[in-house]
């Protein structure tokens, strides 16, 4: 058609896998297990920035907002202690505690320059929501948190237990909902102080899998993984 040009196929592969990809405005940013993030032109697919913020696997999905792109880096793994730990009581597990370097990582969206950095004990591999200007993450050591978007200063962290996995927060008129697993537990915070205004225990529901998935909000119903079936009011 006139007017109209069809660009080549172009693929662009570097060493490690693509994680999590967000497109913005005709550019893709990935995040890869080989500690890479990568801004690459979405048509051509020519590489416009690299960078490795910090020495852990990204495994989120870069979240773009204004001139920032936000990583989420984590590691999957116990120390010994930790698993020591965990098999005494399941509900203090430290996943990537006193491994690595786990945290969000604040970069420029134009150069991929690193900006600020919030450093958290646990994992923090989820990808984090944003909302009224600030950060919300979870984390493997069982703490959910609240930080500032421009830079990075924490506002509130509540300890619920248990490991986020890879089950992102979401926010809901005035509420947090996060999901986490080990134990299996779907929990609703007050988005201002962090206080948790209640706690869902659903039967059957699987123990590290709930974790993984992200609960849906509609309706005034929160809805996670379970096999069988069960809804909690989100109100």
């Amino acid at each position: 058609m006139d007017g109209l040009k069809e660009a080549l196929p172009v693929q662009t592969q570097f060493y490690g896998n693509a994680l999590g990809v967000s497109v913005v405005n005709g550019v893709v940013y990935a995040e890869s297990d080989d500690m890479f993030a990568y801004a690459v032109n979405a048509r051509t697919g020519k590489l416009i920035w690299r960078t490795s913020p910090v020495a852990n696997t990204l495994m989120g999905n870069p979240l773009v907002i204004g001139k920032h792109v936000y990583l989420s880096a984590g590691s999957v793994s116990f120390n010994f202690t930790n698993v020591m730990e965990y098999a005494k009581h399941p509900t203090n597990a430290g996943r990537g505690k006193d491994i690595s370097y786990n945290g969000i990582f604040c970069l420029d969206r134009t150069d991929g320059k690193l900006l600020w950095s919030f450093k958290t004990a646990g994992d923090a591999m989820p990808t984090p929501a944003y909302a009224d200007h600030a950060l919300f993450i979870s984390t493997g050591d069982g703490n959910i948190y609240r930080i500032r978007s421009a830079d990075g200063q924490k506002m509130w962290r509540t300890h619920v237990g248990g490991i986020a996995n890879m089950a992102s927060p979401v926010v809901w008129r005035g509420k947090i909902f996060v999901s986490m697993s080990v134990i299996p537990g779907l929990y609703a915070l007050s988005a201002r102080t962090g206080k948790v205004l209640w706690k869902g225990e659903i039967p059957g529901a699987v123990n590290t899998g709930m974790g993984d998935v992200s609960p849906a909000v509609a309706d005034g119903i929160a809805v996670d993984l379970n096999p069988q079936r069960q809804d909690t009011k989100a109100a």
